[in-house]
This record gives C-alpha cells, sequence and structure tokens, in this order.
C-alpha cells in the first residue's frame, strides 16, 4: 500500500512540474494575442465598448475561479456539497 501512496506521490510530483510551465506558456501566448484581438474589435466596437467586453469577461473567469476554488476548499474539509 505504502509503494502505491508513493508512486502515486511521485505521478503528481511529475505532473506539477509539467503543468507549470504549461500553465505558463498558456498566459504568455494569451497576452500576446490580447492586443491583436483588441485591434481586431475596434473595427466593430468603439473602444469603450472593447474594454467594457474584456472586464466583463475576465470578471466571469475570476468568479467562476473563485467558484471552484471554494468547492475544492469545502471538499478538502469533508463539508457536504450543496
Amino acid at each position: 500500500m505504502a509503494n502505491q501512496l508513493n508512486s502515486q506521490g511521485q505521478f503528481l510530483g511529475k505532473m506539477s512540474t509539467l503543468i507549470s510551465p504549461a500553465l505558463l506558456l498558456i498566459g504568455v501566448v494569451a497576452l500576446s494575442f490580447g492586443s491583436i484581438f483588441v485591434k481586431w474589435s475596434e473595427n466593430g466596437l468603439s473602444y469603450n465598448a472593447t474594454v467594457f467586453n474584456r472586464l466583463w469577461l475576465a470578471a466571469i473567469a475570476f468568479g467562476l475561479w473563485q467558484f471552484v476554488k471554494g468547492i475544492i476548499e469545502r471538499f478538502k474539509r469533508g463539508e457536504p456539497i450543496q
């Protein structure tokens, strides 16, 4: 049983070393394309509408992130998810 837990821990350790650079790369690509997308959106929308849409999408993304983070924390504490 201890060997199985140890091997799972090693697997998770290797996965975390692969996930971090992958997420960093995704973030860099997203930031790189951000200015291009703003230029494209200004053809159909005003500058203020473009900024509002970007902030609105970011608020939704961060809200979902906090929601999932809260569910994970409740799961770790053993509380029922309602």
